[in-house]
């Protein structure tokens, strides 16, 4: 697979996500890009705002009516909500059939923060090698979510969590 088809296939995931929930609430939305997203490859477009007082609902009632406008089943995500530190693992339970994995951390004005693509069922926020506390890179605050897509060997998406609460 090639990085340039891997990132256009996690924009496309974020984008159908962010316009469905927007036209559903009503709201103006602004879609937040990622770039180069590759298999076991993450990005980070910037630092999230710890001092901000803006704090997105990311408990989106509108993912299981994204899943069913999309034809797809769950993700069962595995992280508790909190307790992890500023860069917990994020893990789910195996799809069926899913040749990879693409996570999004979303920031806490919904807004696409990181992104990460792969094989496995687990990485921590950052990557892998873990980014050890006090160094700079991608780090959970509160007010966060994430969200994990399962896509089979075509590239076609098969599964889709909600959207979770995560916080150090």
């Amino acid at each position: 697979m090639r990085s340039c088809d891997l990132s256009k296939r996690l924009l496309t995931v974020v984008a159908v996500m962010t316009i469905f929930v927007a036209s559903c609430s009503g709201s103006d939305t602004t879609v937040s890009t990622l770039s180069s997203a590759a298999p076991t490859s993450d990005t980070t477009p910037s630092e999230p705002d710890a001092t901000s007082d803006t704090v997105a609902d990311t408990t989106d009632s509108t993912d299981s009516d994204i899943r069913a406008t999309l034809g797809v089943p769950l993700v069962t995500l595995l992280t508790p909500e909190s307790g992890g530190g500023s860069r917990p693992e994020l893990a789910w339970d195996a799809v069926d059939g899913a040749f990879f994995y693409s996570i999004v951390l979303f920031d806490p004005t919904g807004g696409a923060y990181w992104g990460w693509e792969g094989t496995t069922t687990a990485v921590h926020v950052g990557g892998e090698p873990v980014i050890n506390e006090g160094l700079s890179g991608p780090s959970v605050i509160d007010g966060m979510a994430w969200q994990v897509a399962a896509y089979d060997a075509d590239q076609n998406l098969i599964a889709l969590s909600d959207r979770q609460p995560v916080a150090p």
